[in-house]
């Protein structure tokens, strides 16, 4: 609802007013929402689940930090949603299903056994301005004929393996 009314030009403000709950009935969850702008710091979940650093559902701007997880990813761009990453370093990776996600230099890797590629796309946009991407498979992986724009980046497997590609 958030992102769809401020894509309709209403203030963020105006949008939390359009529906208190979450459409999950007979829980009715109560809506929880927010804009972040993340400048430095450390970012590792604690708990049994190993979920991820951040679960968007709305719109994150990253400016350096580092990202870590015991789960599959460090960061989760949901559906609909927003996520723009400068300069951070990210250990675990990043799953996409948002609208767009911009990777703007920055450490990315992926090294864990098990999870073998740094970047699942699976959302509307993927834009990388440079970085380093380190892997133990495939570093990102294009699904569902989604559009990814590549301008420049250093793509490697571990420090064992050989240069890694673009699925």
């Amino acid at each position: 609802t958030i992102y769809e009314n401020m894509d309709k030009q209403m203030t963020f403000e105006q949008s939390l007013r359009c529906r208190e709950f979450e459409p999950d009935g007979p829980n009715y969850t109560p809506r929880i929402s927010g804009i972040m702008h993340i400048e430095n710091g450390t970012f590792n979940p604690k708990g049994t689940n190993g979920g991820a650093a951040i679960f968007n559902y709305g719109s994150v701007l990253i400016n350096g930090g580092k990202f870590t997880t015991s789960g599959a990813y460090s960061l989760n761009n949901q559906a609909g949603s927003e996520m723009t990453i400068n300069y951070a370093i990210v250990e675990g990776g990043i799953y996409n299903e948002g609208k767009l996600l911009t990777i703007k230099d920055g450490n990315i890797q992926t090294t864990r056994a098990g999870y073998s590629h740094v970047i699942y796309h699976n959302g509307t946009e993927l834009v990388i301005e440079g970085g380093s991407f380190m892997g133990n498979g495939n570093e990102v992986i294009n699904a569902n004929s989604s559009i990814a724009t590549i301008n420049g980046g250093t793509f490697t497997k571990d420090p064992n393996g050989k240069t890694s590609y673009l699925m």
